[in-house]
């Protein structure tokens, strides 16, 4: 039962997206043929610093291996390095690889280019360019890539308050306490938070969520000052370090302490700790680059182009997600990831229904068996149907509940039908849960006992007689000015 009800509790809860150049680059080319399914794109990747961080550029090169084995682009990659005197020269790289009017597409990305690309895109006006991780600008030949870091921070949340009930795990307490150290007390700090608390809680309402600022990205001490204090004092098992370099003091925390795991962001920073370090590492919160440069293509070849816009990319298009291998599938017990998988899965059906489908095909797609082995392994025919049960009855699609909420005119009575929606259906895939338990000889007595009480309720609530008022009692003005 309690594998359920976090399943279905969490989607009530939720109801609430070159070469040529000169300067001492190092330049990559990878050429690839026309395999005549549509136009091949030529393409170039200006990096701000290196291949092999691990982050944000090797996952916009890996997205471009891939779109380029599949033979729709050809690519050039050059690094044009990431220190202060590099950095002098990266103008003189934007503006080449704009004149030579080689590409289709001019590919950069992170807070340092906005400025950079603004000055060349407004010189090259018939130059396409794509920024990731940047919304500083909207200019008409440029389309900027940002990612839901809500639903990360959901999905990072989720994960961490199901951790918490796997008390048999070590370093997991029964005190249901979690952290978050961030950098700076800003909107895009916040944005990860309350992503943060909201997924934690759509798992265990009651679940505390510790958070502390550092004031910067660049003090790692300062970071495991406040872990330390989040570990010794208030029993914190799992930390969240959304806070760049300074939040590795956090993981610094956890390991001295023995006491507790460290969750990364952005990049999978297990693979860029030390042995002890990744040791204590469950996953991260992933910001996938290159999945969202093959999603763009994607839109492109499909002929949907938004050059002038900021996309915000989120779990449907691949945008953000968990590192599930490695420590997330070596800890985490296997009614943890269920419980996480199903929680995605139902956030995105609060935005279309047909999303889930998506959905479970991107969270069960990987592995040596199919799609449908793996979510056959992961539910129940009668966990399956209490699944599809809720989704099928909880509150509809974002725009249905746009139409509701127009059509009702009224805050007060939209929640209440939002509201009303989720605990039927919540309440239905209970009962469907419970008396199946009941027939398959897994019963939950104290499950089996609400589920009884509850059809009771619900028997009583259609057959209890219905007396009509005969009187009116209330004040009515009588008269021709009434």
């Amino acid at each position: 039962m309690k594998k359920l009800l976090s399943l279905l509790l969490t989607s009530a809860l939720t109801v609430a997206m070159l070469a040529g150049c000169g300067g001492g680059g190092d330049t990559t080319t990878t050429e690839t043929a026309d395999t005549g399914d549509g136009k091949v794109y030529n393409v170039c990747n200006l990096v701000n610093g290196n291949l092999g961080d691990k982050s944000f550029f090797d996952s916009a090169e890996a997205g471009l291996k891939e779109l380029q084995d599949a033979g729709r682009i050809t690519y050039t990659t050059i690094e044009m390095g990431g220190t202060t005197e590099d950095e002098a020269k990266w103008q003189g790289y934007l503006d080449e690889v704009s004149a030579s009017g080689e590409y289709d597409l001019i590919v950069v990305g992170t807070f340092q280019m906005p400025e950079y690309l603004k000055n060349v895109s407004e010189k090259y006006p018939d130059q396409k360019y794509l920024i990731y991780d940047d919304t500083t600008y909207e200019l008409p030949n440029v389309v900027n890539l940002s990612y839901a870091q809500n639903d990360l921070g959901y999905m990072v949340g989720a994960y961490a308050a199901a951790m918490t009930t796997a008390t048999d795990v070590e370093k997991i307490n029964e005190d249901a306490v979690i952290g978050f150290v961030g950098g700076v007390d800003s909107p895009v700090i916040n944005d990860f938070l309350y992503g943060y608390i909201l997924g934690a809680q759509s798992i265990n309402p009651d679940i505390k969520v510790d958070t502390r600022y550092i004031g910067n990205y660049i003090d790692p001490a300062k970071g495991k000052e406040l872990a330390e204090s989040m570990i010794n004092d208030n029993n914190c098992d799992i930390i969240w370090g959304v806070a760049g370099n300074a939040g590795n003091g956090a993981a610094e925390a956890c390991l001295e302490t023995g006491k507790a795991y460290f969750i990364g962001v952005d990049s999978d920073q297990e693979s860029t700790f030390s042995a002890e370090m990744a040791a204590i590492t469950l996953t991260s919160g992933l910001k996938n680059i290159g999945d969202s440069l093959v999603w763009f293509f994607d839109e492109w070849d499909a002929g949907n182009e938004y050059w002038g816009q900021h996309i915000l990319i989120g779990i449907n298009e691949g945008g953000v997600g968990l590192v599930t291998d490695k420590n997330y599938d070596k800890i985490s017990p296997d009614s943890v990831k269920e419980t996480v998988d199903a929680t995605v899965a139902a956030v995105t059906g609060l935005v279309a229904k047909e999303n889930i489908v998506g959905t479970m095909g991107i969270l069960y797609g990987g592995g040596d068996g199919s799609v449908y082995s793996a979510i056959g392994a992961a539910f129940t025919g009668i966990t399956g149907m209490s699944f599809l049960i809720f989704n099928l009855l909880c509150a509809p699609c974002f725009a249905a509940m746009g139409a509701i909420k127009r059509e009702m005119n009224s805050r007060k009575w939209f929640w209440f039908a939002i509201g009303y929606e989720c605990g039927f259906a919540y309440v239905i895939a209970l009962i469907v849960n419970q008396l199946g338990n009941l027939f398959t000889g897994k019963v939950n007595v104290i499950g089996l006992i609400f589920a009884i009480a509850l059809i009771a309720l619900i028997i009583y609530m259609l057959v209890r007689p219905y007396k009509e008022s005969t009187k009116l009692e209330k004040d009515v003005k009588v008269g021709a000015n009434a």
